[in-house]
């Protein structure tokens, strides 16, 4: 069955003032229909970047992707398309939520006006109908007393009721795929389960892909089918959830798996990655993650050349650095 979405070869960089920074350095992947695919990483790991740029949303300039990549959806390359096309995918066949709801939502426009938007742009419907449709998408995603608080504005809700509008917001067109892009950030773990939850059911429901993106290795185990780690700009590894978790083979994967808190390191420091990823105004060559490599052997890291990512077990893929690397 041909993939959903189809990543080959996508680099992007921003060029300001004479410098560049390599954001995103060759990326590939694959999104089937119904499928969830968890990219974890570090902040800057250029997790949202890769994403932003399938929505069209980087400013250019600065930001450049470079013309050799491509993003098959539906037969057709988002990379290539019009802004004009884009506008007909972006927010109705492609919908994202993004971090912060309270920055993502108008502050001058009602909840349901937000809410309806999307169906008066992209299916031409009367606004009282699409109003009537908002509501009800409101009421499926547990918004309370749905009628009278979907004339409330967003300082009216509480975070975790803002990132249900959101929700509300990116499904009520039915997208193919929806990108949420850290959607629990600054919410506590009970609501942050809540809406991860819902996400979760309302794609049952409509059968959505999802790209969830976090650096919660918690989250993606819950909810993903398949994990990619990201480092640097670059995929490191991938492999389906369990694979991934139980049988890591990335010196970083491997450092982000022990770095994360459990239950029998109460009383002991909490193990962390040392120093910082590179800065990427150079283009990456060889490993990058060499200078934080604790777990495998960093003499053996090469400092030159591309190096490709290899097909260890079946649907387990790593970066083939054979400093980094475990059998």
């Amino acid at each position: 069955m041909t993939p959903l979405l189809q990543v080959h070869g996508l680099s992007v960089q921003f060029r300001n003032h004479g410098s560049t920074t390599y954001a995103v350095n060759d990326v590939d992947f694959d999104l089937a229909a119904g499928e969830t695919l968890g990219i974890v990483g570090e902040s800057g790991s250029g997790k949202s970047v890769t994403c932003q740029a399938l929505m069209g949303l980087l400013p250019a300039p600065p930001a450049f992707i470079d013309p050799k990549g491509s993003a098959l959806f539906e037969g057709r390359d988002l990379l290539r398309l019009r802004e004009k096309e884009l506008c007909g995918i972006r927010g109705n066949l492609i919908s994202m939520i993004f971090q912060d709801p309270m920055t993502a939502l108008n502050p001058c426009m009602r909840i349901v006006d937000q809410v309806a938007e999307p169906l008066i742009i992209h299916r031409n419907i009367s606004r009282a109908e699409a109003r009537d449709l908002a509501i009800r998408e409101l009421e499926l995603t547990g918004i309370p007393d749905a009628p009278r608080r979907a004339s409330c504005f967003p300082h009216e809700f509480s975070g975790g009721m803002r990132q249900r509008v959101a929700i509300a917001m990116a499904l009520i067109t039915r997208p193919r795929i929806l990108i949420a892009d850290e959607p629990t950030t600054a919410l506590d773990v009970t609501v942050q389960k809540q809406v991860l939850d819902l996400l979760q059911e309302r794609q049952r429901d409509l059968g959505t892909a999802v790209i969830l993106i976090t650096h919660d290795l918690g989250v993606v185990h819950r909810y993903a089918h398949r994990i990619q780690v990201m480092y640097a700009g670059s995929i490191l590894e991938q492999a389906p959830t369990e694979e991934l978790l139980q049988n890591p083979v990335h010196a970083y994967t491997r450092a982000l798996i022990a770095s994360a808190p459990t239950p029998e390191l109460k009383g002991h420091p909490l193990p962390f990655l040392p120093g910082f990823p590179p800065t990427l105004h150079t283009p990456p060559q060889g490993c990058s993650f060499r200078e934080r490599n604790t777990l495998g052997d960093p003499t053996l890291c090469p400092t030159a050349g591309n190096l490709p990512l290899v097909e260890l077990f079946p649907g387990h893929f790593v970066r083939n650095c054979p400093g980094c690397t475990r059998s």
